[in-house]
């Protein structure tokens, strides 16, 4: 399964892209299924039904924060076709729960993903190259398994609590002692 919870964003998430790669994706893997939490509803049905893909995505409403967990950590991809964005929650948390993230091609985004590392990147307004980096995700479990163990050092190093909470009382404290000069 792969799971795309980036939801309606115009303009910066490309769902219509995703949409688009799936069928070239199901060509060759036919038995994939897309997890769309968020994306129940409204343009994504549109979207399904002009592929023709209904047997292989799954539109859900957005989800609590635990089951959204509890449906990342079933699944082997995560999808986040954004051009433009910081780091997304979304990211952070299916890396964290085991998922292989293929992500759009931004600058935020290198600072976690190393294409072909622990994470693949590609642009998300082009659905062939999304469809063959989801191909190529699907096709390689010794990828997978080699970014799961990456990926969840990362976010412990990186977005941990009890690593981030005391780096930023501490930027605080220095920012407010500064203006206090």
């Amino acid at each position: 399964m792969a799971i795309n919870s980036r939801g309606y964003r115009p303009g910066y998430v490309h769902q219509d892209g995703f949409f688009a790669a799936i069928p070239l994706v199901l060509e060759e893997v036919p038995d994939l299924v897309f997890v769309c939490p968020g994306l129940a509803g409204g343009q994504a049905e549109e979207w399904i039904a002009q592929h023709k893909i209904e047997q292989n995505v799954i539109l859900l409403p957005s989800l609590p924060q635990d089951e959204l967990w509890a449906l990342n950590k079933k699944c082997m991809l995560f999808i986040s076709p954004s051009s433009h964005d910081g780091t997304p929650n979304t990211l952070i948390e299916s890396m964290a729960c085991g998922c292989f993230p293929v992500a759009g091609e931004i600058e935020s985004i290198r600072e976690w993903i190393k294409p072909g590392k622990n994470g693949l990147l590609v642009d998300p307004r082009d659905p062939r190259a999304l469809a063959d980096a989801i191909l190529q995700a699907a096709r390689s479990p010794e990828l997978r398994t080699q970014a799961i163990e990456i990926n969840q050092n990362l976010v412990h190093e990186k977005a941990a609590q009890e690593i981030t909470w005391p780096r930023i009382k501490a930027f605080y404290d220095a920012l407010i002692n500064e203006h206090r000069s």
